[in-house]
């Protein structure tokens, strides 16, 4: 999501479905989900790490349709630096539910029908290419609609990284101390090379991935200030 402010910055919404706000820890749910660790993907099967009646209805937001979720709001200035993060329990709202490909489509067809969610896209892709290049000239003017959600999901990860670090929560950190190492899982921040981040976590996967969720968790007790 996008919104434009007074002072001529934007916030950038990240929303991700809530899945800590359905799986509870110690629950029957839970201790399934922590068995399994990961969905897991054989030929052109799944075996869900959730039951399906979760992972694709109520963990899903389908379009039109009001769904728990988590978001972290960026906000950045017009040359992309960010100013701040907020990050809070939200009730969202698909209004254009669309894959890449489709959005790609619009951002760069002529078709009036569209105009709105154009202009949206545009001024999205043209804040990631700011943001991934630092504020500094000679790079690309606009990212396409992939590598603009890879910029804000990045960032997302990075921004919320570091304020759970911040305030010292224990959660499951995703770090990588040298660059072109294997990734591991700790509880504290040491840092992840490739993305250049002090603190780094995963957490727009869980339905699909057990340490996100975990992040999901952290995010609430840092919501509630615990």
């Amino acid at each position: 999501s996008l919104r434009k402010n007074d002072d001529g910055s934007m916030t950038v919404g990240v929303s991700v479905a809530d899945v800590a706000a359905w799986v509870r820890p110690g629950s029957a749910l839970d201790h399934a989900a922590r068995k399994r660790v990961n969905s897991q993907y054989v030929h052109d099967m799944v075996v869900p790490m959730l039951p399906l009646p979760l992972s694709e209805d109520l963990l899903s937001l389908h379009g039109g349709q009001r769904r728990l979720a988590k978001t972290v709001e960026m906000t950045f200035s017009p040359e992309g630096e960010l100013l701040g993060t907020d990050i809070q329990r939200t009730v969202f709202y698909n209004a254009n539910r669309l894959n890449t490909g489709d959005a790609e489509k619009i951002r760069q067809s002529d078709y009036h029908g569209h105009q709105d969610i154009k202009g949206v896209l545009n001024q999205m892709c043209h804040l990631a290419a700011k943001v991934k290049s630092g504020g500094e000239s000679g790079e690309q003017d606009s990212l396409g609609v992939k590598r603009m959600l890879e910029t804000f999901i990045t960032q997302s990860c990075k921004a919320l990284g570091h304020e759970l670090a911040e305030a010292g929560i224990s959660t499951s950190y995703r770090n990588q101390v040298e660059k072109n190492t294997k990734s591991t899982y700790d509880a504290e921040p040491l840092g992840h090379a490739s993305v250049g981040a002090e603190a780094y976590v995963q957490w727009t996967s869980p339905i699909r991935r057990y340490a996100d969720l975990d992040v999901h968790r952290a995010m609430g007790r840092l919501i509630d200030g615990k």
